[in-house]
């Protein structure tokens, strides 16, 4: 026992071992190619499921995630994405391809998911030798928080918002390894060595631009970035070896001012850098233009850089490395990069964000108190739905248990390791989603995965060392290791079927609008479909997946529940001539005569004179059978009172089951052990020949059933009367339908599109 613990001690708590990237390299780089091959090949698991004719239209498949297509009609020019870097990179992946931009979303996320792998395993290097990582870098990008969010047809920006802070977390934690100890406590050989040249500075600044550049991708990967920053400052701070500490924070202030000051402005360097690449001559004209005009944070953008390498050039210099060591000036140049990277704001940020999934279900706005009070739309995103902490480990992880086993060894990690504590950072927003919601437990899997493996390398390799062979040994097991983690997976994903975000008919209803509609229209469908609209259709919608806080929401909620097409069509044209935000009237009114305006929409005399409903550029609203599975909350937020701030959800049940109906009664079997249930109608629409039937004598709900799909809803009658449903299945030469929308494009009952009259 004790010569073990003597084995212990020595191979992990004082482990003297120098790990060198120039006597490293070619051993990363192999296992780099080979952890890079699987993540990629087992994201490929359901690809022959997405072969089915139904999963692709005009020879591009449809997307896995909404926000997807955001990006996609972005890189076509199309709504607020289009100067944006992922639309950049979906034009350059295609130019340099030769494929489709379709295509290019459909197959690009594996690629870029496994870069977490390979960082994950650089990760394991650093903090315990080149063997160490090999399982962690197998495992981390497959786990299931984050596997869920790259698999094809998940063209978004999670592809990068793990990559780039565990990236810049390992580059800024390999900075401070040259001038820290290896453990809290321990002391080794290492110590004891000199000051590492004055060129890590300039490697500083160069690691500062790359995190820089991973910041381009989303906003919340520049906080976190800066999170993980802290968190090194504070390992540095305390593990400095002797004399080294100031210059430590020194070189890291360099990393912050290259990748932090002016994060806003680096935007609008990468688009034009990214626009004349793509031979996008307008972003890049843009950016030229926004530039010449110098306008603040432009600048600001610019000074970090410019500071980060007037600091690296004083700390080269043995006499400005000397005044710089002065602990008077060296506090006041750290502070003033602190103030000016603003490495303060990530606590401001994240308060809002986490306000946001924590607010109420509605929000006040206006008229002294007043005014409407609109409701709040996170309590219907799915991502935001709480898990309990068994499912938190599992998608963290290859199973709860290991899951568990992945946070105690990660836990161990820091312990024995202070470079690790930047990785609390992600895996400590991972473990938010207990609360926040499935969405954040993508962040993390490269911890656990570390804590899995790295303790296993260190058990193991007390046992082996000195022995021969005891090398491929530890490969071995790192090997096995990774093996039996990744079995479950691997069957658990292969069982996975693709998840198009909407219909074929709804696609190609929306690429014949794309013919259809004049340039100028606009196209009215629910908040989800948004983005996938303005790809298909080319044409812009009131709401979408970045535009649907509850003002934006409510007027398409509103026309969809409402009974009378007159208030759905003139609701419509009274928000499109306000350029589709009438809230910015509405919040100047009190909620009742907002209420009375709105009602008064229907009437004979819809609001009097004062009501103005000028000539508008053609609207066209879309109504599809998906909206159904949504209507939970699409009737709760068009039946919210502007005055009290309550909404009704409306009754309806969706089922994708097998079922038997027994026409001359009425009854519906749904073969799930209840028992049958009368209907009040019936209409099973979409097989050889439509069917409709009413029972005078039942008091039950109404059955729409879609015989293409097999699937059927019951609902009550005020869903059955909405406009949600009575526009998608019910006969469009009605009067009252007629005088108010014109049928321009009928495939009943997937979907419909009328224009507004």
């Amino acid at each position: 026992m004790r010569k073990m613990s003597a084995r212990f001690y020595e191979h992990i708590l004082i482990d003297s071992e120098t790990f060198s990237l120039a006597r490293d390299w070619k051993w990363l780089l192999a296992w780099s190619a080979a952890v890079y091959a699987t993540v990629v090949l087992l994201h490929m698991l359901d690809l022959p499921d997405w072969s089915h004719p139904l999963l692709s239209v005009d020879g591009e498949h449809i997307m896995s995630t909404h926000d997807t297509y955001y990006w996609l009609a972005g890189a076509e020019g199309v709504g607020r994405a289009a100067s944006s870097p992922m639309a950049a990179l979906a034009r350059v992946l295609a130019g340099l391809t030769g494929s489709g931009l379709g295509q290019v979303g459909f197959w690009a996320p594996p690629f870029f998911a496994g870069l977490v792998a390979v960082a994950t395993l650089f990760w394991g290097w650093l903090l315990a030798g080149r063997v160490a990582g090999l399982a962690a870098g197998f495992v981390a990008a497959l786990a299931p928080g984050f596997f869920f969010r790259t698999r094809l047809g998940y063209f978004d920006t999670d592809m990068f918002t793990l990559l780039a802070p565990l990236a810049a977390a390992w580059m800024a934690a390999y900075i401070a390894g040259r001038y820290t100890r290896p453990g809290w406590l321990a002391h080794s050989a290492a110590a004891e060595e000199g000051q590492p040249p004055a060129r890590i500075a300039w490697l500083a600044l160069g690691f500062g631009l790359a995190a820089r550049f991973g910041g381009i991708w989303h906003a919340n990967i520049v906080h976190l970035n800066m999170l993980v920053l802290w968190a090194v400052v504070l390992a540095t701070t305390v593990t400095a070896r002797p004399g080294s500490r100031t210059r430590a924070l020194l070189t890291l202030a360099v990393f912050a001012l290259a990748a932090f000051p002016g994060a806003d402005g680096a935007f609008d360097f990468w688009r034009g850098l990214v626009g004349l690449i793509s031979g996008d001559q307008a972003s890049a004209f843009a950016s030229a233009l926004f530039f010449l005009t110098v306008r603040a944070k432009t600048a600001h953008c610019l000074a970090g850089p410019v500071l980060a390498a007037a600091l690296a050039l004083a700390l080269q210099s043995p006499r400005g490395l000397r005044s710089l060591e002065r602990p008077v000036l060296a506090a006041v140049v750290l502070t003033l990069v602190v103030l000016e990277s603003g490495l303060l704001s990530p606590v401001v940020n994240f308060a809002l964000k986490l306000a946001i999934y924590l607010k109420p279900v509605s929000e006040a706005a206006g008229a002294g108190g007043a005014g409407p009070i609109y409701p709040a739309i996170a309590q219907s995103v799915r991502e935001a739905v709480n898990m309990p902490w068994p499912t938190v480990f599992w998608r963290m992880s290859s199973s709860s248990w290991t899951g568990v086993l992945g946070l105690a060894g990660f836990v161990a990690l820091v312990g024995l390791r202070p470079l690790a504590l930047p990785l609390a950072v992600p895996l400590v927003l991972a473990l938010s989603s207990r609360w926040l919601g499935l969405r954040f437990d993508m962040f993390g899997g490269p911890a656990l995965a570390l804590g899995l493996g790295l303790g296993c390398h260190w058990l193991c390799k007390g046992l082996v060392a000195g022995r021969p062979f005891g090398g491929r040994v530890l490969v071995g097991l790192q090997l096995a290791l990774a093996g039996a983690l990744l079995a479950p997976l691997a069957v658990h994903y292969a069982g996975l079927r693709p998840t198009p975000v909407l219909a074929k008919p709804h696609a190609e209803a929306l690429l014949r609008l794309k013919d259809l509609a004049p340039a100028e229209a606009e196209v009215w469908t629910w908040w989800d479909y948004g983005y996938a609209t303005q790809y298909y259709a080319r044409r812009m919608t009131p709401s979408d997946g970045g535009r649907h806080s509850g003002r934006d929401i409510y007027p398409t909620a509103l026309a969809l529940n409402t009974d009378s097409p007159r208030r759905a069509a003139r609701l419509i044209r009274y928000s499109a001539a306000r350029g589709n935000d009438p809230a910015r009237v509405w919040d100047r009114m009190p909620a009742k005569e907002v209420e009375a305006l709105i009602n008064g929409l229907g009437g004979a005399d819809p609001g009097g004179a004062d009501l103005d409903l000028p000539a508008v550029v053609p609207q066209y609203l879309v109504v599809c059978w998906e909206n159904l599975d949504l209507a939970h909350w699409i009737t709760f937020y068009g039946s919210w009172d502007l005055v009290s701030g309550r909404g009704e959800h409306g009754r309806i049940n969706f089922y994708r089951q097998k079922f038997r109906f027994n026409s001359r009664a009425g009854l519906v079997d749904l073969m799930d052990g209840s028992r049958p249930v009368p209907v009040s109608s019936v209409k099973i629409l979409g097989g050889e020949g439509d069917l409709g039937r009413s029972y005078i004598f039942n008091f039950g709900p109404h059955m729409l059933v879609n015989a293409q799909r097999m699937e059927l809803a019951l609902m009550d009658d005020r869903v059955y009367g909405s406009m949600l449903v009575r526009l998608l299945v019910g006969d469009p030469g009605d009067e009252d339908i007629s005088r108010c929308f014109r049928l321009v494009i009928d495939d009943s009952p997937n979907v419909r599109i009328y224009e507004v009259l």
